[in-house]
């Protein structure tokens, strides 16, 4: 008999999936939907802001008659970056009313802050609490959110998020 026909039969090897690398191609897709996903929806009643997409957009939520967000607003607007886009949402008609917002209301709360009247939307959010902010990035996705009056920890973490949306 030859050496060779005593020599077994090689085997075939099958690649095997270990949990490690299924649970890192996941988190990978997962990763890879988280950016480049679809933008979530606003709120509900909150107009349509896909047209101010593109850039950082600051929404600023208010109503005439809250003395807060006028405060807060006069606080904010010289000490945001003067490349940041800012859209401010009258949220309803005062601080009082559960009415939504119409465009008078927004015309009227336009007034009020000293903006022009087409950087001010109506938004259908009765149950907001005001004032609020909101840092969208270029592809809407939220990035800060602050409801109440703004304290130095909120102040910090929305310079972090700006400085993180590369707007300085």
């Amino acid at each position: 008999m030859s050496r060779h026909a005593r020599r077994p039969t090689p085997r075939v090897r099958r690649p095997r999936l270990d949990a490690a690398f299924l649970l890192g191609v996941v988190l990978m897709l997962g990763l890879a939907w988280w950016l480049k996903g679809d933008p979530p929806p606003g709120l509900p009643g909150e107009p349509d802001l896909s047209p101010y997409q593109g850039a950082p957009l600051l929404l600023v939520y208010g109503a005439p008659g809250c003395a807060a967000c006028l405060v807060q607003w006069r606080t904010l607007e010289h000490s945001l970056p003067a490349d940041l886009r800012v859209l401010h949402l009258a949220a309803r008609a005062s601080k009082t009313d559960t009415r939504p917002a119409d465009a008078d209301t927004a015309r009227r709360w336009a007034a009020s802050l000293g903006v022009a009247p087409a950087a001010v939307l109506p938004a259908d959010l009765p149950q907001r609490t005001l004032p609020a902010l909101v840092l969208r990035d270029v592809r809407g996705r939220w990035r800060f959110e602050h409801a109440g009056a703004l304290d130095d920890a909120a102040r910090t973490r929305l310079d972090r998020a700006l400085r993180s949306e590369g707007v300085e």
